[in-house]
């Protein structure tokens, strides 16, 4: 037999490459993910969990939900302190990236006609805790949802959120030693 006739037999009969990807360092762990509404109401093809699942070769697809409008929402397990947020594309690589600061996260790179049709929210949907330091909140936005709404209908390989858990309030020491572990972290001069 030939090379190329034994290559050919071992690509068509070896399991299929997966595309799953490594977590980041940092990246925050997702819940769950909800979209105003899935193309052709096709869950298990397009539903909003595939967009947070590590795999990039399939994707979520959001279209316009009741209201008209478009929007992926991936809640996380507690407050957190949410630094980044990636859109990454097929090949595993960051196509925009939004950075947050106390206010907000509208701070976006990558595709221009990406962050232009784009806006990305992290808030608090539950409870917020009351024990969070507001020393530590550098070059962050503190929330447990983070929302990506659309101008239009569009698709998420995966969406990667990095963070950190903020500091909360504890003995002054403890407190001190935190906010300046986190101002090393960030590069912060306050």
């Amino acid at each position: 037999m030939s090379i190329f006739l034994l290559l050919t037999l071992h690509l068509l009969f070896s399991p299929a490459q997966c595309a799953k990807r490594e977590r980041l360092d940092g990246e925050i762990v997702p819940v769950s993910a909800a979209q105003s509404r899935t193309l052709g109401d096709d869950e298990e093809e397009y539903g909003a969990y595939l967009a947070i699942d590590l795999d990039l070769e399939i994707n979520s697809h959001t279209t316009s939900g009741k209201d008209g409008k478009r929007w992926l929402k991936i809640t996380l397990d507690q407050v957190h302190c949410v630094e980044q947020v990636m859109y990454l594309f097929s090949s595993g690589n960051p196509l925009n990236t939004w950075t947050c600061s106390i206010r907000d996260c509208s701070t976006c790179e990558g595709s221009y006609k990406f962050c232009s049709s784009f806006t990305l929210t992290v808030y608090t949907e539950g409870a917020a805790p009351d024990n969070l330091s507001p020393e530590s909140n550098y070059g962050c936005k503190y929330g447990d949802t983070v929302k990506l709404e659309a101008i239009d209908n569009f698709i998420a390989y995966e969406i990667v959120i990095i963070g950190k858990q903020g500091c909360l309030k504890r003995s002054v020491a403890e407190q001190k030693m935190c906010t300046h572990a986190l101002r090393a972290h960030c590069n912060c001069k306050h």
